[in-house]
Parts: C-alpha cells; sequence; structure tokens
C-alpha cells in the first residue's frame, strides 16, 4: 500500500514537472521558423525583382541601424591578393549591393536555406547559421548589351539577429561567398 502510494506521488509530480516542461517549450518562441520565414520572404522579394521598393523596406525592417556585416569572397578570377580581404559593410552599404547588383544579373535565381538557429549567451538574441544560393548571368558592368557569363554561388553566413516582438533583425552577420563562373567548373 505505501508502495503504490509512493508511486502515485512519484508520477504525479512527475507529470506535474512534464507538464510544466511542456508548456515552457510550447510558449517558447520558434526562432528557428521566425528566421526560416524571414529567409524565404527575402528569397522571394530577391527573385521577384518587379517591386524593389517592397525589398527594400523588407530589408530596412530586418536590418539593425548598426548592423555590420563583415563579407569575405573568393572566385576563380579574382587575384590571389584579394581572397584573404574582409569587406566591411553598413547597412546602407549592403542594402544597396542588392539594389545595384541587381542591374548586373540576368535570369537570376536565389534560395537561402536556414541551417541552425540557437541562443545567444547575451539571453536576448538568436545567432543562425544560413546558406545563400544565388545563380544567374552575370552582365559586365561597362557594357550590359556584352554576353554575360552563368554563375553560381554559395554564401555561408553566421547572423546574430535581436528578437523585436515577432521579427528576427539582423545585427551581426560574417560571410563568406564562393563564386565558380560555368566556364569555370
Amino acid at each position: 500500500m505505501k508502495r503504490a502510494i509512493l508511486l502515485t506521488i512519484v508520477t504525479l509530480i512527475g507529470l506535474t514537472i512534464g507538464s510544466s516542461l511542456q508548456t515552457q517549450a510550447s510558449t517558447a518562441p520558434d526562432y528557428l521558423a521566425l528566421i526560416s520565414e524571414k529567409n524565404k520572404t527575402m528569397s522571394s522579394l530577391l527573385e521577384d525583382r518587379s517591386n524593389m521598393q517592397e525589398t527594400i523596406t523588407f530589408l530596412h525592417q530586418h536590418i539593425s541601424e548598426t548592423a555590420t556585416f563583415e563579407m569575405s569572397m573568393s572566385n576563380t578570377t579574382m587575384p590571389k591578393d584579394m581572397l584573404q580581404q574582409n569587406i566591411k559593410m553598413s547597412k546602407a552599404d549592403y542594402i544597396n549591393t542588392f539594389i545595384h547588383g541587381t542591374h548586373y544579373v540576368d535570369d537570376y535565381e536565389v534560395s537561402i536555406e536556414t541551417i541552425a538557429v540557437q541562443p545567444a549567451n547575451d539571453g536576448k538574441s538568436v545567432i543562425s547559421q544560413e546558406i545563400m544560393t544565388e545563380q544567374g548571368v552575370a552582365l559586365n558592368p561597362n557594357d550590359v548589351k556584352e554576353a554575360g557569363k552563368a554563375f553560381i554561388s554559395t554564401t555561408k553566413c553566421i547572423t546574430t539577429h535581436k528578437i523585436e516582438g515577432e521579427k528576427a533583425v539582423a545585427v551581426d552577420a560574417k560571410c563568406h561567398t564562393n563564386t565558380s563562373f560555368v566556364n569555370d567548373i
């Protein structure tokens, strides 16, 4: 009898703790879904270049005013001494790469895959890992009528986001882009 009562008490404690943990887990924000949805929207906006103002507005809403982007690149046409250089960009510089870059790419396709999301040590932000794959035809900026070069690029980023309600706002990103041209593959 004592054993049955003890077992019942242990079971009730376990159910209570389990229920409490389940409630906490179900009310915790799903940062992976939040950032994945942001990246899906970003992909759609970049690919559909019919309304660049909508893309610009989205970028402004999802990038902090003080955000910094550190980029490194490699491709088969870059001089070797440039391969180790990092480019640092502000929010405005980063947004301008999308605005001005679209004029020099035809047949553009993009996808952004969110690989992982985890809470940052500060308890106020999250860190995501993303892979952005782009392909298209790069045009010569000096002569856009000249035949372009087909390319594929893969950008891997580690991005820190602060969470503002239901919005993930980028505050810092470190990215590396590898670009290959079809003739060089």
